[in-house]
């Protein structure tokens, strides 16, 4: 029965999919244009050998990006030209596969959890046809797909070590292999690792010398699998950068003079592309880049951020609390129009994050060994966002245990008003 049920969920997951994502993709294949950083690094990669030029301008190597990604773009444009329609619609369907398999994990990772595993299947069958984020889950532009799939194995690695008291060794080499890989492909995840690490440690019960040890093995792997690309790091750019250079210009656009601490950026604003002094569409910043080298231009901009945040504490806190509220509950600013279909995805989004967060509560409350593990992962991997800015994209690697613990509010709701009426069937809702 789960066989076939997981086949309908994949095959109802990325057949939505396809048929949005088919028709764009054939306009676009008119005019073709790869425009994402991570897009760029992989046709530099496979072009000039390097990963590097993530801007419209050539720039030379760089560490703004996580090389996972741009690695396997440049596996798919070596054997397809990057801006032919078969190489959109492959990485699409990418995009699409990583998010019918991370939805197909999560009665998995509710059994894990000693959740329900019917609000494991209401969760992903739900967000398997819920249209409001289908552009990132489809394109494949970004990472995001695949990272999400890593947050649902991080999560699970974890609580399997919980339920194992950490002494399976070989699941301690599994953690820290995701681990790296998490670090590899978005290091947003990499604090929730390090979360769930912290959360275990702090529970009553917990073994902590056990888990100090495995936790040493888990950051070990994970520090080994990523000693390439750090290496890599000195010798291109110059300097110490363990993962990603772009902190600092990410810490700016975030805080200064006119943040809204969204990403979402008005570009009917004639003088945007001046106001935004990003290196993407701004000529003189990218110049400016290359004429520095990207580690003393990304340090720059880390001090500027730093320097207007120690003159705006009350500002900076504010708008710490603003994108709080844009990554749970977005509003219209994260939109480019404010049409029908706009106000579903917000209300839809807001829905999800309201059920999420009335679970962790529930789970809280009733002392649940799995609470602490999710709080700690959601916080963990969405921490960077709310000291810079939020985009919707960056939801992503969190929507599905986002939709989990939703799920399971609804599923615990329902089991409560069937166990009420079998007892009394004059009983209502209301009563």
């Amino acid at each position: 029965m789960r066989i076939w049920a997981t086949l309908a969920l994949v095959t109802l997951t990325i057949g939505c999919r396809a048929a949005y994502v088919i028709p764009i993709r054939l306009a676009q294949a008119q005019t073709p244009i790869r425009s994402a950083e991570v897009e760029l690094s992989a046709i530099s990669l496979l072009e000039k050998g390097e990963l590097g030029n993530v801007y419209h301008d050539p720039t030379g190597p760089t560490a703004h990006v996580s090389p996972l990604y741009p690695f396997i773009l440049a596996g798919i444009y070596a054997v397809l030209p990057p801006y032919s329609l078969a190489s959109m619609l492959l990485q699409s369907l990418l995009a699409m596969a990583a998010f019918a398999v991370t939805l197909a994990l999560l009665p998995w990772l509710a059994r894990r959890a000693v959740l329900t595993e019917w609000a494991g299947w209401l969760a992903a069958f739900v967000l398997a046809v819920l249209p409001i984020n289908f552009y990132y889950e489809s394109f494949g532009d970004w990472e995001q797909p695949l990272a999400g799939l890593v947050f649902v194995l991080l999560c699970g690695c974890f609580l399997e070590l919980r339920a194992g008291a950490w002494e399976n060794r070989a699941l301690i080499v599994g953690t820290g292999m995701a681990t790296g890989i998490a670090a590899l492909l978005s290091p947003s995840l990499v604090p929730a690792a390090g979360m769930m690490i912290l959360a275990e440690l702090v529970w009553p019960t917990a073994p902590r010398r056990r888990i100090l040890a495995g936790a040493a093995g888990v950051l070990g792997i994970a520090a080994l699998m990523v000693a390439p690309w750090t290496i890599r790091n000195y010798h291109a750019l110059g300097g110490f950068v363990p993962l990603r250079s772009n902190f600092g210009l990410e810490l700016w656009f975030g805080n200064h003079d006119g943040a809204t601490g969204s990403s979402n950026i008005d570009w009917s604003d004639p003088d945007m592309s001046e106001k935004m002094r990003h290196p993407h569409p701004n000529v003189d910043e990218c110049r400016r880049l290359s004429n520095m080298g990207e580690l003393a231009y990304m340090r720059s901009r880390q001090a500027e951020a730093v320097a207007w945040i120690g003159e705006h504490p009350g500002e900076f806190v504010r708008l710490t609390g603003t994108r709080a509220r844009i990554f749970w509950f977005p509003g219209h600013e994260s939109f480019n129009n404010h049409s029908v279909f706009t106000t579903i995805k917000i209300v839809g989004f807001g829905a999800i994050s309201l059920l999420m967060f009335f679970s962790l509560a529930r789970l809280a409350w009733s002392r649940h060994p799995s609470v602490a593990l999710f709080a700690a992962a959601l916080f963990g991997a969405t921490f960077i966002y709310l000291i810079t800015h939020v985009e919707l994209r960056y939801r992503l690697p969190v929507h599905a245990v986002t939709g989990l613990l939703a799920a399971e509010t609804l599923v615990v709701v329902a089991h409560a008003l069937i166990v009420r009426l079998r007892r009394d069937p004059t009983a209502t809702v209301c009563d």
